[in-house]
């Protein structure tokens, strides 16, 4: 009745750290990726609109309520509007 326990435990012992370390490298890589992405994409990214709004507050001072929306170039307002 024990006869297939044995072969139940190798491969239990045998498949299953495998599989974890899959599942471990591909977590690790989503993560190295997330965190290119963010220093490589969404950083720069950020860093030019926050100095793009500084640039427009230092000419326009009044601006300061909705100077975000004001910085933005005029043929780019409905591009901007959609998202």
């Amino acid at each position: 009745m024990n006869e297939g326990r044995g072969e139940q435990l190798l491969i239990l012992f045998c498949i299953l750290p495998v599989s974890v370390e899959i599942e471990i490298q591909i977590s690790v890589t989503a993560a190295i990726t997330s965190s290119i992405a963010f220093t490589f994409l969404v950083y720069p990214c950020l860093m030019l609109a926050y100095m793009g709004e500084a640039a427009f507050l230092s000419t326009h001072h009044q601006d300061i309520q909705q100077s975000f929306y004001k910085a933005i170039p005029g043929k780019f307002d409905s591009n901007i509007a959609v998202f």
